[in-house]
């Protein structure tokens, strides 16, 4: 490890930034609200609705959410114009029959294109070259029994897609758990050189979208089951709960089991695969305005010999009005950079989060530092952390 006085002007580099960013945030923080006793649902809109064909309803909606990033890795900083990963911009055409077949049955498509012109999750530091991109996220029909549950085959999110991003923090666009934001980040050595990514160090534990046959049953009492049957022999086991609880308390929560899909993380090693894994998330938001979220991962590689890879997600939230809140969050994950050398890889994340809606738009902020410690047998390289801050605004409509 180095010795010389380059770590610790790092350090105070590191520091400073940190400090200036937080001060930002918190001058933005003073124009908040009164705390209120309840919450007002966000994002609660009417798509466009045409009837253009005969005996169905068509319904055009998307969103959109663009965030301004600036990031120091220790090395080098950046202040980079991205689409934010973690919630992807899309146009959405969904289809429903108009006729009524008796028991509320129906039948309908839902067509969804991903539209990105420089995603947060390809951009490293200072590499600020737009990478236009313009994917499927879902093309599927739909039949709803109407009352023994509801069917979708084609291309989708899968039942445990979400599973452990559920979160009534009311901040969940400034700062949740998913990595996206900054998943292709190099952190960097003493030396300057790339060690691992970001995306690496804390890995994505919700299955990837694929071509599924999905079965949801029905909701009774808050509570729905539903699996998923994929290509290659993959499978996915989940519940959910979204009800009212006592004294007026709001809860969410949702776990699922994954059996042989394909990583959606790259490992630096290509067709990395995960034999099996669980994935759990959880949220409540009291009365008062105060909000608790937690989430888990675990994840068993195919391959003989390696570390389990696993992590966890804490946050604490406060609504200040009926559209603002704030939230602090703290991670911890393991991961395997090397499955040959076994390498291993420990990461954590803390941070502050403030989120404003104004339906259908929103504006946020987040600061965010992670640090990495990767482990090679006996030697643990020197990484330095990584400083974020991500200031964003997004539409729905």
């Amino acid at each position: 490890m180095d010795t010389d006085v380059k770590p610790a002007r790092r350090a105070r580099r590191g520091a400073a930034f940190f400090v200036s960013a937080a001060g930002a945030i918190a001058a933005v923080l003073l124009c908040g609200g009164v705390a209120r006793a309840e919450k007002v649902a966000k994002d609660q809109r009417t798509p466009l609705t045409v009837s253009a064909v005969s005996g169905m309803d068509l319904q055009l909606s998307g969103r959109f959410d663009r965030l301004i990033r600036i990031a120091d890795n220790g090395t080098e900083s950046a202040t980079q114009n991205l689409d934010n990963s973690a919630f992807p911009n899309y146009l959405r055409l969904r289809g429903r029959t108009k006729e009524n077949y008796g028991n509320g049955m129906s039948w309908g498509f839902k067509a969804e294109m991903g539209v990105h012109s420089n995603p947060s999750d390809q951009a490293d530091i200072p590499d600020e070259t737009g990478n236009l991109l313009v994917d499927a996220r879902s093309t599927y029909v739909w039949w709803d029994s109407g009352g023994n549950g509801k069917v979708k085959v084609g291309y989708q999110p899968g039942f445990n897609r979400y599973a452990g991003v559920i979160d009534l923090s009311g901040t969940e666009h400034a700062h949740n758990n998913d990595n996206r934001r900054w998943s292709d980040i190099e952190l960097r050595d003493s030396a300057g050189f790339a060690n691992v990514n970001l995306g690496e160090l804390f890995r994505e534990y919700d299955p990837p979208r694929g071509d599924y046959i999905t079965y949801y049953s029905p909701t009774i009492s808050g509570f729905q089951f539903g699996t998923s049957y994929g290509n290659d022999d993959t499978w996915q086991f989940g519940a959910r709960y979204d009800g009212t609880l006592a004294s007026g308390m709001r809860a969410k929560a949702a776990v699922g089991y994954n059996r042989n899909f394909e990583s959606a993380t790259t490992l630096g090693f290509a067709n990395q695969e995960v034999e099996d894994g669980w994935v759990t998330s959880g949220s409540v938001l009291l009365p008062s305005g105060l909000s608790f979220t937690g989430a888990w991962g675990l994840q068993h590689p195919a391959a003989n010999g390696q570390f389990t890879n696993f992590s966890y997600y804490l946050k604490a939230g406060y609504w200040l009005s009926d559209n603002q809140a704030v939230s602090l969050d703290y991670g911890f994950s393991r991961g395997v950079v090397d499955p040959t050398f076994g390498d291993k890889i420990f990461g954590c994340l803390f941070g502050l989060g403030w989120e404003r809606s104004w339906d259908p738009y929103r504006v946020y902020a987040n600061l965010e530092r992670v640090q990495g410690d990767r482990q090679s047998g006996s030697a643990t390289d020197d990484v330095d952390a990584v400083n974020t801050v991500n200031l964003g605004v997004g539409i729905n409509f």
